[in-house]
């Protein structure tokens, strides 16, 4: 799969699919079901390696994506038909996601919101401000980094405990409710005690699982004002002291990472499975970030196949235009402009992106490297480093079209 093809030459896993990252940090930032007939067996995957990967010193980290979400909830209005089928039908496929099901139960105990990796914010659609400096205020005193990141994780684990029927109607959220959260009205009157804002998202759980949550959001891909994205990114990532936030989420027409706010911001989804635009014209990708440095860099791994075409809400155009002016089933990613339109935006450079780390005051930095990367659609790797000294080596692939990274 591309999966494997991805993690074996990140150096990941062996021939065998076994962990052979040592201590790198994994972290897939979700959407690994609704991506083809494999959806299982890649979850599978993840989750022994994230039974390996601590024997070597390593780590994976598995986050929600809103689909992993949506199955929890009984909506699988993208699953394969075979996976559907091999499952016994629908019923066969909510039992194995109940909280005591084979794959319901896992998930539920390993899988999280948000990962912070450093001076990384990790998040499958991104983090609003709104809802990081709230759970931040709910904690009592000054709360470190980790603790708004437990509390964040700890509270979608307490709401996605529940079977499917429970869960169904989690993401209802009132217009009224959603416009006033995003503009900012209710922050008085959650925050006159520590448990008031736990008390709001209580009454309004949508806030956090439905449209404005970790997992559907799309302001920091879809918004065109570049201000005051970067506004919101900076109160967010404030509330972790971080310098950086990746998501995925958000398909990017070129195939190719998207660099927002001065490299603060990286939209990593480049579309890796196949089953987004079909064989061949997937584009399997890895974003490495050095922990010591903290240059995040992109490459890209063949076979790629430079049609001319544009990839557009699951279909192939051959312009933007064709694409239609509102949001398309990618979340209007053919109106992203940013290089991203016209006939040769599958040619892709065979280096891959380097973006330097901001330097944020109060940023801690851990003591040893670690790495990370993000799967589905998105992939992201932050590879351990053995000394300050070490420099990163970008391998020259072949003809581009995926991503991978070395040190």
């Amino acid at each position: 799969t591309t999966t494997m093809q991805i993690l074996r030459k990140m150096g990941l896993v062996d021939e065998a699919g076994d962990w052979s990252g040592g201590a790198a940090t994994l972290v897939q930032t979700g959407d690994q079901v609704d991506r083809g007939k494999d959806s299982l067996k890649i979850l599978n995957l993840l989750m022994r390696l994230q039974d390996q990967a601590p024997q070597s010193g390593g780590r994976v980290l598995l986050l929600y994506g809103n689909h992993e979400v949506m199955h929890l909830q009984g909506s699988y209005d993208y699953l394969h038909k075979t996976e559907l089928k091999e499952a016994g039908g629908k019923q066969g496929w909510q039992k194995l996601w109940e909280p005591e099901g084979d794959i319901g139960k896992r998930v539920r105990e390993r899988f999280q919101a948000i990962a912070l990796v450093g001076s990384t914010l990790f998040s499958h659609a991104g983090l609003l401000p709104q809802l990081a400096e709230g759970f931040g205020a709910s904690i009592a005193g000054a709360p470190a980094p980790a603790d708004v990141v437990e509390a964040v994780n700890l509270w979608v684990r307490s709401q996605l405990a529940g079977p499917t029927t429970q869960l169904a109607s989690l993401g209802d959220l009132s217009e009224e409710t959603r416009a006033e959260f995003l503009d900012g009205h209710w922050e008085d009157q959650t925050r006159s005690s520590r448990a008031s804002f736990l008390e709001f998202l209580g009454r309004n759980t949508g806030l956090v699982v439905g449209g404005p949550g970790p997992f559907w959001v799309d302001t920091f891909g879809v918004n065109t004002d570049e201000a005051k994205v970067c506004e919101l990114l900076s109160r967010t990532l404030a509330a972790f002291k971080a310098a950086r936030m990746v998501v995925g989420h958000m398909p990017q027409a070129n195939g190719r990472v998207r660099n927002r706010c001065r490299g603060r911001l990286l939209l990593a989804d480049t579309a890796i499975s196949e089953a987004m635009n079909g064989p061949g014209f997937n584009h399997a990708s890895a974003l490495e970030i050095d922990i010591e440095s903290g240059t995040a860099v992109a490459q890209y791994l063949p076979p790629h196949r430079n049609t001319g075409l544009v990839s557009c809400g699951g279909h192939r155009a051959e312009s933007c235009r064709e694409c239609g002016d509102g949001p398309s089933f990618c979340h209007g990613m053919c109106t992203w402009r940013d290089d991203s339109c016209g006939l040769d935006q599958l040619s892709l450079p065979a280096e891959g992106l380097l973006v330097p780390l901001p330097e944020v005051p109060g940023a801690g930095r851990p003591a040893d490297g670690a790495s990370t990367w993000s799967a589905a659609a998105a992939v992201v790797v932050v590879v351990a480093v053995a000394a300050p000294t070490t420099k990163m080596a970008r391998a020259a692939l072949t003809s581009c079209g995926s991503w991978a990274s070395s040190v």
